[in-house]
């Protein structure tokens, strides 16, 4: 019976490519304090609501306990940007399972760095282009097109199979997966619907958001290489000490995951990437380190 579910799935291919295409048509830019989620979750909990789930559309500020919450965090905007959580439920006996993704996207900074229309969500040669569409509007759509799949086929679950929503993951939010949680719309497991090149993550390393204030007496613009006018300044020794390596039970923690993805590696100076999307910093990683030749 089961395999004839996968075989049944196979048809729903075209679905999960259109969906995908139509969430990234609906842009959902998060611009810190404010995000425009809205359209793009009005869109997802009307799918949800057609293939007859159960559904909550809530906004951040209804969650009682979000904001005095010790993982909250604040100075974000909520009046306009919905949470959206759908259910099947099951008929008992069963475990439940979360689906779950964020809607939000980086900010578009630049046109003239697309050579697709970034809300055209283009097929070209098998390959979908927009802004989102990795991180991670296909996780989403993958989520709302299992949940189409399951109702039309009519397929009775023992559990309750959740489907969800997040707003606000982008810039270091949590808020939206937080208020989801508070909310009540939890399981047995969950599934997070990032892009990870089709590898199973069991569990992530997390990081941090810090913002430095540094002065040089040397004038931290000049010098060329690159991108000329732009010069890393150094940083503090007892910083530079901080970020460089791992504490030792921050190591011990990392351990049992080894396997699967090494540490980041935090050697080198801050520098700029310019990129289609919201532009970051980066760390390089030059190719012998500190993390690398300690014999860890």
């Amino acid at each position: 019976m089961h395999a004839q579910w996968l075989d049944a799935f196979d048809d729903f291919r075209d679905q999960l490519v259109q969906n995908t295409r139509d969430l990234v048509r609906i842009p959902s830019t998060n611009t810190p304090p404010t995000g425009a989620e809205k359209a793009c979750q009005d869109h997802i909990a009307a799918l949800l609501r057609d293939a007859s789930l159960e559904v909550d559309y809530y906004f951040l500020t209804e969650v009682e306990g979000l904001e005095a919450h010790p993982s909250y965090w604040p100075g974000r905007d909520y009046g306009r940007r919905p949470n959206v959580n759908g259910v099947i439920r099951g008929q008992g006996g069963g475990r439940s399972l979360l689906l779950t993704g964020h809607i939000d996207t980086v900010p578009l900074a630049s046109m003239d760095r697309w050579q697709h229309d970034p809300f055209g969500a283009e097929v070209e040669a098998g390959r979908l282009y927009g802004l989102g569409a990795g991180d991670m509007k296909g996780g989403v759509a993958i989520a709302l097109t299992v949940a189409q799949a399951i109702q039309r086929l009519g397929i009775k679950l023992e559990g309750d199979l959740l489907v969800e929503s997040a707003v606000d993951e982008e810039f270091g939010g949590v808020n939206g997966t937080l208020a989801g949680r508070l909310r009540g719309h939890n399981a047995d497991a969950a599934v997070i619907l990032e892009p990870t090149n089709l590898e199973v993550y069991p569990a992530a390393r997390g990081a941090r958001i810090i913002n430095l204030e540094m002065t040089n007496a040397a004038q931290v613009v000049g010098g060329g290489g690159r991108y000329p006018g732009l010069r890393a300044p150094a940083l503090p020794a007892p910083t530079a000490q901080g970020v460089r390596r791992p504490t030792p039970a921050a190591r011990h923690r990392a351990r049992p995951l080894q396997s699967l993805r090494e540490p980041p590696c935090l050697c080198g100076s801050p520098r700029s990437r310019p990129g289609s999307g919201a532009t970051r910093s980066r760390l390089p990683r030059p190719a012998a380190c500190c993390s690398r030749s300690t014999g860890r």
